[in-house]
């Protein structure tokens, strides 16, 4: 069998007031997870992603690619 490679882009955050780790991929909205640690969150993420590349080909979903021009950028919002 031939298997396809794909290439994302994953945001991983520290979860805040709990401890752990949460990721998700800019380029598969609703594909995200957590964990433990950054190690487990990387583990978790991958099987977030396959599970969702799977479903979109089961699907007939487009298979979405990495943005190649993706930028994470801070900003300042004043209230």
């Amino acid at each position: 069998m031939n298997e396809s490679v794909y290439h994302y882009r994953v945001v991983f955050e520290p979860a805040g007031a709990s401890e752990g780790f949460w990721a998700f991929v800019p380029e598969l909205p609703g594909c995200f997870t957590q964990g433990k640690t950054l190690e487990e969150t990387e583990v978790n993420i991958r099987d977030a992603i396959r599970g969702y590349l799977r479903v979109a080909a089961e699907s007939g979903i487009a298979i979405a690619k990495a943005s190649e021009s993706a930028l994470i950028k801070e900003v300042e919002i004043g209230l």
